[in-house]
């Protein structure tokens, strides 16, 4: 009797919401509601304390008692069958709810039940009808317009004299239409073109001398684009930067970089840009050394060493290492010190070029020979 009191009262808020919307698919959406989200949550929960306390039975309080532990696991069993058969029970509720369309939710999907016969469906709302167009055009008032006189003048109008006709305004030509002022970046692609040309004996043919195997790594690192083919990535400062190794190498004047200077900076005015302090960058020169260049003169280092040490025991690598490769000498004094057991060959010219490229990654370009 009292479970029975308990059901009805649980179900009392889902027939009075049925009683006042007068909807038989309230009433069962209720009672789904209840059991799918009450009552069946109640019943598992119940069930699994009960397996949780049989378990402490079995393993606790029960582990010395043979036919304790027997009751317990067989009352856990029935625990474990309860769950099974209440997760049926609520997955064929579900379905029978979803499938007969008794959602507990009148409103997903926004659907309107079949048995509301209300004007006003729970999901729908009442839209106003659009405005009717006016019948009085809006620019008719009631009141009459007030006219303004035209102004009373003691002279009548000059008018023009027969012999000269009338000065007419020719129209607009049809088909042109006033070209903006868009910024026009012709002049400093080809004055790069221009330098392109300029410096591609040099590229090509004479920076191998200075570099050696170190070339390609200026080439892409230093030298913008004007080793390769033209790449819109770069950027204009480190284009201007290139111009300007350039001009130090001896490879192009003074002028040179002046030019570009001039056309980017009109250019950038009309962009809007303030390139005050692109002068300046562009004298910036010293560049951190990638580590592909690293990797070559340290493979130059280890053949010095090598070659040095089996020539002579008595140059052991740390005294080497000391004399030709300690970056707080200066490059004069290390080439100085190398030139203690070569002057020329092929050693020394990888020994040269690596210098070289260490001095143009640091800014400085006076080259050893």
């Amino acid at each position: 009797m009292f479970y029975f009191l308990l059901l009805v009262t649980s179900l009392l808020p889902q027939i009075s919401e049925a009683s006042t919307t007068g909807s038989l698919q309230s009433l069962l959406s209720g009672i789904g509601g209840f059991f799918n989200n009450i009552l069946i949550p109640f019943i598992i929960a119940l069930a699994f304390l009960f397996f949780v306390i049989n378990v402490v039975r079995f393993f606790i309080i029960k582990g010395h008692d043979p036919e304790g532990q027997k009751n317990a696991r067989y009352l856990a069993f029935y625990s474990i069958a309860t769950f099974v058969f209440i997760f049926s029970f609520w997955g064929i509720i579900n379905f029978l709810i979803g499938g007969f369309g008794f959602d507990n939710d009148p409103c997903l999907n926004d659907k309107t039940s079949d048995y509301v016969t209300s004007d006003s469906a729970p999901c729908t709302s009442i839209v106003p009808p659009p405005r009717p167009p006016s019948s009085v055009p809006p620019s008719v008032v009631d009141t009459a317009p007030t006219l303004i006189p035209p102004p009373v003048t003691d002279t009548p109008p000059t008018l023009p004299s027969a012999d000269t006709p009338p000065t007419m305004t020719p129209p607009p030509s049809l088909g042109t239409t006033p070209t903006p002022n868009t910024p026009d970046f012709t002049p400093v692609a080809t004055l790069e073109q221009s330098i392109r040309t300029s410096v591609s004996q040099y590229v090509n043919n004479e920076m191998e001398i200075d570099f050696g195997a170190n070339t390609d790594i200026i080439k892409d690192n230093l030298l913008a684009d004007f080793a390769s083919a033209p790449d819109n990535s770069v950027s204009t400062v480190e284009t201007a930067k290139a111009i300007n190794r350039f001009v130090k190498l001896g490879v192009l004047p003074e002028s040179t970089l002046t030019d570009y200077l001039s056309v980017l900076g009109t250019y950038n005015e009309q962009l809007g840009l303030d390139d005050t302090g692109l002068a300046t960058a562009v004298q910036n020169l010293a560049v951190p050394m990638p580590n592909t260049l690293k990797l070559q003169m340290n493979s130059t280092r280890n053949d010095v060493i090598d070659t040095l040490y089996d020539w002579d025991s008595r140059n052991t690598p740390e005294l080497l290492a000391s004399e030709l490769f300690d970056n707080s000498l200066t490059t004069d004094t290390r080439l100085e010190n190398f030139r203690q057991y070569y002057t020329e060959g092929d050693l020394y010219d990888r020994f040269v070029h690596d210098l070289n490229a260490e001095k143009i990654f640091a800014g400085e370009f006076d080259f050893f020979e």
